[in-house]
């Protein structure tokens, strides 16, 4: 896989190079701050978390074990922060999509999205903002990761996000084929992660067997609503926006370095 992300590189570098799409680089800084600041907001959040009324406290056999180890109550406070992300990422992405459908359609495509708008330092915060605040959440979850809980599938994810989010700071096109992507991957997260959450939890052996009973309960009763999401978004939509940006991006050519990276 890094031999696939490194290769890939290199031959975007030299397309970049080869194309003078490097004098098209505009650091933005404001997005940088917001960036650091969308990290330092969900670090705080994590923290604050723990004092939540739901905010499950350490079984006597996770005290034992001292503070390096990674109790529920931890692994609470993570995923609560992912659930504020995915509900706010949700409504954001879908105000933004929403408003470059009515107010910034391209003229000379038939895609309903104009992918290769160039981000303007006077557009409204709000139309493309979401795109910092999962970059923030995403180097904090990443953080985690790594202190926490060595997921190698989701560090993975959040590499390939890096990769993908992080030439969005640099370069001004490219960022509405991001938002696209957030508001299909978020849309369904509020229910997965309580249904993980449940899950999990329903395999617990430190607990009651009333409370694993009760977890066991609510993932069966969210899995319902959760397949019926996963395959609306994952299975129906997402197949049309992957079409509707190649429409514009190679049918039409439309097509940047960029917004093919």
């Amino acid at each position: 896989l890094f031999g696939v992300v490194a290769a890939s590189s290199a031959v975007a570098g030299f397309v970049w190079h080869n194309t003078g799409v490097m004098d098209e680089i505009v650091v933005d800084v404001p997005a940088m701050l917001r960036t650091v600041q969308w990290f330092m907001a969900f670090s705080f959040l994590h923290l604050a978390a723990r004092s939540t009324p739901w905010t499950p406290m350490p079984s006597p056999e996770e005290s034992r074990k001292g503070p390096s180890f990674t109790s529920w109550t931890v692994k609470f406070c993570n995923r609560a922060c992912a659930f504020v992300h995915a509900a706010v990422c949700t409504v954001w992405a879908l105000y933004s999509l929403h408003t470059l459908f009515l107010d910034r359609r391209d003229a000379r495509s038939n895609a309903l999205l104009p992918y290769t708008l160039a981000k303007n330092p006077d557009d409204d915060f709000l139309l493309f903002g979401v795109v910092e605040f999962t970059l923030g959440y995403a180097v904090y979850d990443f953080i985690y990761m790594m202190m926490r809980e060595q997921d190698t599938l989701f560090m993975l994810h959040h590499l390939a996000m890096f990769l993908c989010f992080i030439p969005t700071l640099f370069f001004p096109s490219g960022f509405v084929i991001i938002v696209v992507g957030i508001a299909i991957a978020e849309i369904t997260n509020p229910l997965l992660l309580p249904w993980m959450w449940s899950k999990d939890n329903a395999k617990r052996k430190d607990i009651p067997r009333e409370d694993r009973a009760k977890h066991k309960a609510r993932y069966q009763w969210l899995s319902g609503p959760l397949t019926l999401s996963y395959v609306i978004a994952r299975g129906i939509v997402m197949p049309l926006s992957l079409l509707d940006v190649a429409r514009a991006l190679f049918w039409e050519g439309h097509m940047t370095p960029v917004t093919v990276w």
